[in-house]
């Protein structure tokens, strides 16, 4: 027989509490001043006059634009070859006459109900009719092998 299994506990991996605690411990006091000597500096109060305010329009033309020209582009070295333009050929048969074919559509839309019998069969080849019977002789049995 085999033994039951020790039951044995196993505490969680993650902390019994929900929520962290609240850290309300205050940060430290400095044991001694950054510096030995303490300066404070006050701003100027004296009134320092704005700059006068100068406008100046940009200057008009300075240089003059230049002149127009024209200049054509240098002749080519080699004549271009002139346009032509040829239709081809026009083919020594003459054009088809146009002709308009409806399509075979069948007269109505509902197919006619076929009645038709099978045919009679074909009369015999041969008008006499043999039969040959099998011979009835008596013919002795195989031996019975023991």
């Amino acid at each position: 027989a085999v033994d039951a299994p020790v039951p044995a506990q196993i505490r969680p991996l993650l902390p019994p509490f929900e929520d962290p605690e609240a850290n309300l411990s205050a940060p430290l006091a400095p044991v001694a001043p950054a510096f030995a000597l303490e300066m404070r500096i006050a701003p100027p109060l004296a009134a320092v006059p704005s700059p006068v305010l100068a406008r100046t329009d940009p200057p008009l033309v300075a240089a003059l634009p230049p002149e127009a020209s024209c200049v054509d582009p240098p002749p080519p070295l080699v004549p271009l070859p002139t346009l032509t333009v040829a239709a081809p050929p026009r083919p020594a048969v003459p054009d088809p006459e146009p002709s308009s074919t409806a399509p075979e559509l069948p007269v109505c839309d509902v197919p006619e109900l076929k009645t038709r019998r099978p045919l009679d069969p074909a009369p015999p080849a041969f008008p006499l009719a043999t039969r040959t019977a099998p011979p009835l002789a008596a013919l002795p049995s195989p031996p019975v092998a023991a």
